[in-house]
This record gives structure tokens, sequence and C-alpha cells, in this order.
């Protein structure tokens, strides 16, 4: 199967992020993250009953990609403003910069594992396939 299709709103709501991040910065993540995952899998089919951790990990990835342009409060010292604004009714969530580079490594490690999973499942298909020759099978001796 293809990969999947995710929607900058199926970004948004992984992350929590508002519909206050606009679509097409979140499209170009979401494209850069579907070529990297289609890489990956070396251009060949999701596995079937694999879709959704193909979506996950191409959400994953792209939410690693936009957050640096998206949480930019990361000098010194800015954390700590930021906490003061937090306090308002808007409620803005910043991060430090050890924060932030955590959070970017949590979210493609995620996308590494689940990349992992899939291409076990491909190379299980594929082994089954090589060897037996899609039906036909040639031994000698």
């Amino acid at each position: 199967m293809a990969l999947p299709i995710v929607t900058a709103a199926d970004l948004r709501a992984y992350v929590r992020w508002t519909d206050a991040v606009p679509g097409d910065f979140l499209d170009r993540h979401l494209s850069g993250a579907v070529r990297d995952v289609g890489h990956a899998l070396g251009g060949g089919d999701v596995p079937a009953g694999f879709e959704a951790d193909a979506a996950e990990a191409i959400t994953a990835l792209a939410a690693a990609s936009a957050f640096p342009f998206l949480h930019t409060f990361t000098q010194d010292g800015a954390a700590a403003a930021a906490r003061s604004v937090q306090l308002t009714a808007n409620r803005p969530h910043f991060l430090g910069a050890d924060d932030q580079g955590k959070t970017i490594a949590r979210l493609k490690a995620r996308a590494d594992d689940l990349l992992a999973r899939i291409l076990a499942a491909q190379a299980t298909d594929q082994q089954g396939e090589t060897f037996s020759g899609n039906g036909f099978f040639m031994g000698a001796i």
C-alpha cells in the first residue's frame, strides 16, 4: 500500500498545536516527512496493517522539522520570561533550548522506532517472496 496521507489538521492534533499554525507551513514540513519516510522504506509500499505506523512516522518527522520554527524562544533567559507570559489568559507555551532539543529528539526517536517496525515487516514479506519465488521453486543438487 502507498504511503498514507497526513494532513495539517492531523499534525496539529498530534502535537496539540492550534489552528493559528498556518496549514501551508505545516504542509511544507509534511511533504518533507513523506519524502523522508519514502526514502527510509526504499520507495516500497507499506505492508498491510502498518498504515497507522507510517502515518505516525510521517507526523512525528514533520513535527520534529517544524518544531524549532514554532518554538523560537530558545535563548538563555527567554524561557523564564516566557513563563511570566504563560500566566496570561492566552497561555502560550515556549520551551527553553534543552527542552526543545529533547522534544525534537523524542519525536525523531518515535519515528525511527515506527520505521524500524515497518522495515522489519517489509523484510519478512520480501523474504517470503524471494524464497518461494511467488509460488515457483527451483532447486538443484
